[in-house]
């Protein structure tokens, strides 16, 4: 279901930090490695960083996206571009490795002629199949969905054509995906992009094309995929995953937008730094 409202995104995302923070809570669940650091930017007191691993440090950065946002002027048409390269799927143990700065290179390369505000997401595959030998495999897929102003899909064609060319997360599906966003919808798009990775994610051929790839044929037809949402356990898995991200990085923008995410990233790391001084003051001396 569409989160048409910020209200609507606080709502669904507040009970999955609570389900997080209680199996943490639970001693019996620490053989999946939650403790320490990682438990700290993942417990209540997680409001107090920008950490994309904590639930609450997300409903602290969204909000003031959205304010940022609403009070922007945004001109022309509107277009949500996804990009999902397959070099930037990696195996879960290395998941927590990345760095989005290549990838926001590459997008702002691409769509240099463009304003657009964007974000990168991390989707959890657990039974990724690899195609040299058929094994599964959990991995991670890093990709970005960035929200152009005042572009004609005309020209975001043109501009895309190479890049959607490339070897994509889904084999025959094309790297990058253009979709227009009516204006009426543009909250409920970038709430879209904000949220956290809660679902799981599984390809798969149709009967007719599976039973093509049993028999070493070439498929027809393109890799789909189906979800669902995640355990908490996946839950906590995909935190520990994104436990060296953080969501000021993972937003970024070009052209008139530009200055728009970096007043947002000015304002999210300003006022956590203010909670933290007061939180400090606080404190007995």
């Amino acid at each position: 279901m569409p989160l048409e409202t910020l209200e609507d995104y606080l709502a669904e995302v507040l009970p999955m930090a609570i389900r997080i923070d209680d199996y943490i809570d639970a001693p019996k669940k620490n053989y999946v490695g939650v403790g320490g650091v990682l438990a700290e930017l993942m417990h209540r007191r997680s409001d107090y960083c920008l950490s994309a691993a904590s639930y609450h440090a997300r409903n602290f950065f969204v909000p003031i996206v959205m304010r940022h946002v609403e009070t922007a002027e945004i001109a022309g048409p509107l277009y949500m571009v996804s990009f999902a390269f397959r070099r930037y799927v990696m195996p879960e143990g290395t998941a927590h490795t990345f760095t989005p700065e290549p990838l926001h290179t590459e997008i702002r390369g691409i769509l240099k002629r463009h304003s657009y505000i964007g974000v990168t997401e991390a989707a959890y595959y657990p039974n990724w199949v690899t195609t040299d030998d058929g094994t599964f495999s959990p991995v991670v897929s890093y990709h970005s969905h960035v929200i152009t102003s005042g572009s004609s899909r005309k020209t975001l064609v043109r501009d895309t054509a190479e890049a959607a060319g490339e070897e994509s997360l889904l084999r025959g599906v094309s790297a990058v995906d253009i979709r227009e966003v009516k204006r009426e919808r543009l909250t409920e798009k970038l709430l879209y992009i904000l949220k956290p990775s809660h679902k799981q994610y599984t390809p798969y051929w149709s009967k007719t094309d599976k039973v093509r790839v049993q028999l070493g044929l070439t498929p027809k037809g393109t890799v789909k995929q189906s979800k669902k949402a995640m355990r908490t356990g996946l839950l906590v898995q995909m935190c520990n995953v994104l436990r060296d991200q953080r969501l000021d990085e993972l937003i970024f923008g070009n052209g008139a937008f530009e200055p728009l995410v970096q007043t947002i990233v000015q304002d999210a790391r300003g006022t956590l730094d203010r909670r933290l001084q007061r939180e400090s003051d606080r404190r007995p001396r």
